[in-house]
């Protein structure tokens, strides 16, 4: 008896000490919690109101509370010496994700391969609702500054949805152009290559479009720096910082300009962020970021419905997940190939660079949608399945990107005091 006691009593005392070092170990961010709360809501809770569940209303929403952080974001950049890492960032993880996810998704499910690259963009972008006010908490409290790694990932977060939802749109009209059975009534016939080259063209416009109008606003409000009462100035570029990120996003929806209105805010709060330099509302701004990040995290959980997931291809469809995940690693690894960077801190961005919400609870089920209007039982099937592992991409990698940023961050990139001149490097 004593024998037992005393190995329960060695047991006991393992956990007591495992636990505490779990938990000291493991950052988990609230955000976490808003997802899964939002997600349980939707699927269990209330059931009977959230059959009503507006999801346009949720969708605005999202965009305007997303529109909040991005603009908290771009009054935080510095892209001086940055430029090649975020356009590196922006691109390789997203390309190698998308042709590793298409790859697996052509021989495991048997797509088509235009539409294995379609549903490869739409599992490859990343989601700035989840990066952006990760990797600001790290920043603000001094991680990784000193070499711009959180600048360079908030960056390029915004423009890595842009080309994602891009080439999301070239791949999937060309696939339904090619279905057998007819095309979808939204989808224009095709008309060769010139169709897809002016679209290519047409979002790169409205990408620059984003850029000129963001910055010249931005550089217009230089004028609210002339208000004397510290006070009064402060709260006036508030108030004309939040209208305006607000505004951005239903007027780019309005005039069908929708791919501006990311790289708008974001190079408009940097435009501000170079004419006001330090004397920005940035703790104002905060304060607002609070309220905002339930409504944003918990619709992103709510965006998951777990009656679109078909359990037969479960398995299969977390397993083209992670080869999609393992070759993003690769990407956001490679990108980081400037010598400055330590190995930690490439293996810190490959890991903090996983996060998917947004884009995929809003491109999911555009296939199956598409498909039903066709007709054609193999391209609904299809969509299905692009479906169900949307879906499961924003269950498994939402929560464990937020988690492995706060955790990671704080042990592998390099800690700058506040007072620390030597920001730059």
């Amino acid at each position: 008896m004593q024998v037992i006691m005393k190995g329960l009593h060695i047991k006991t005392g393992s956990i007591d000490w495992f636990i505490p070092k779990v938990c000291d170990a493991v950052a988990v961010p609230p955000l976490v919690g808003m997802i899964i709360a939002g997600c349980l809501a939707r699927n269990y809770l209330c059931k009977s109101y959230m059959d009503h569940y507006p999801e346009e209303l949720s969708s605005w929403c999202r965009l305007i509370c997303l529109s909040i952080i991005l603009l908290r974001g771009g009054l935080e950049l510095d892209f001086t010496g940055k430029g090649l890492t975020m356009v590196l960032l922006t691109l390789l993880p997203q390309c190698f994700e998308a042709a590793g996810v298409a790859v697996a998704s052509r021989f495991i499910f048997g797509f088509p391969w235009m539409l294995c690259f379609s549903h490869g963009f739409t599992l490859a972008a990343v989601s700035p609702a989840v990066v952006v006010p990760s990797m600001l908490v790290l920043k603000n409290a001094g991680y990784g500054t000193n070499k711009g790694i959180s600048d360079s990932m908030i960056a390029a977060a915004s423009f890595d949805d842009i080309i994602a939802i891009t080439a999301f749109g070239i791949f999937t009209t060309v696939a339904f152009n090619q279905a057998p059975g007819g095309v979808s009534a939204e989808v224009k016939e095709p008309s060769g290559a010139g169709e897809l080259v002016f679209e290519v063209f047409m979002n790169l416009v409205q990408l620059f479009a984003g850029l000129v109008v963001g910055m010249g606003l931005g550089w217009t409000f230089k004028c609210f720096h002339k208000i004397k009462a510290p006070k009064t100035r402060m709260m006036v570029k508030l108030f004309m910082v939040v209208l305006v990120a607000v505004a951005m996003p239903i007027v780019a929806e309005v005039t069908t300009f929708k791919e501006s209105k990311f790289v708008g805010i974001i190079f408009f709060g940097y435009m501000c962020f170079q004419v006001w330099g330090e004397d920005k509302p940035e703790e104002e701004l905060a304060l607002i970021w609070m309220f905002c990040q339930p409504f944003l995290f918990g619709t992103v959980g709510a965006a998951v419905q777990f009656k679109d997931i078909d359990p037969n291809t479960l398995g299969t469809g977390i397993a083209v997940i992670f080869i999609g995940l393992a070759c993003r690693w690769i990407g956001a690894f490679a990108a980081m190939l400037e010598p400055k960077y330590t190995m930690k801190e490439k293996a810190f961005v490959a890991f903090g660079w996983i996060p998917k919400a947004t884009v995929q609870a809003a491109l999911g089920g555009v296939t199956i949608m598409e498909a039903t209007k066709t007709g054609n039982a193999d391209y609904i099937k299809w969509g299905k399945e692009m479906l169900t592992m949307a879906v499961f991409a924003i269950c498994i990698t939402a929560p464990l990107g937020a988690i492995l940023i706060a955790t990671l961050g704080k042990r592998w990139l390099h800690y700058t005091a506040a007072d620390d001149n030597t920001l730059n490097d």
